[in-house]
């Protein structure tokens, strides 16, 4: 992998969701009954799948709630134990 650079030859500045978040978020979307069936099955598909992703490539990120303090509280605690196990 390369580094990208802008138009001027300086480090391109990328900016992304944490995955953490992006887990805990798409874990939530499944979980709601007013949600197509299809689609909460793909965002259950796809928290597991960036879970998996976090835990096998990015040990460093753990999910502690010091640390996630924009996630609703019932949000974290739902998908805390989830984290935990995906993929360790």
């Amino acid at each position: 992998m390369g580094s990208h650079r802008d138009e001027r030859g300086e480090p391109l500045r990328v900016v992304a969701t944490d995955p953490r978040v992006w887990f805990a978020h798409k874990l939530w979307l499944s979980k709601r009954m007013d949600r197509d069936p299809i689609k909460r099955k793909r965002d259950e598909a796809q928290a597991q799948t960036i879970g998996q992703v976090v835990a096998e490539h990015l040990p460093h990120l753990s999910f502690v709630q010091d640390q996630m303090r924009m996630l609703p509280k019932t949000v974290f605690d739902e998908a805390a134990p989830l984290f935990s196990t995906a993929g360790r």
